[in-house]
């Protein structure tokens, strides 16, 4: 997480928005204190993809607002190819399915 954390897309997009730091993310209301090491653009795609495929797989290297964006079907993954990027699920929570 502190890796990601210190992304300079992610520090870029934490200072000019209201993004809080993951240090405090949970403690704000904020359940997933992953999301808080996301780019702008990730946290875009992935607002975008859970309002058309929520509880999916989905990968934050596209933009999710598109119908050519890669997710999963509640039965099975996508395919995972070379250089995919991050792929975000809600539908696992530390581990456990929901």
């Amino acid at each position: 997480m502190k890796w990601s954390a210190s992304r300079a897309a992610v520090v870029r997009y934490r200072a000019s928005s209201a993004s809080t730091s993951v240090e405090t993310s949970a403690a704000d209301g904020n359940p997933n204190p992953w999301e808080s090491c996301l780019t702008e653009f990730e946290t875009k795609s992935l607002a975008a993809y859970r309002g058309s495929w929520p509880n999916q797989a989905y990968s934050l290297s596209q933009n999710g607002a598109t119908g050519f964006a890669m997710h999963s079907t509640p039965e099975s993954l996508h395919t995972l190819i070379r250089n995919l990027g991050l792929v975000w699920s809600d539908a696992v929570a530390g581990g456990v399915a929901k």
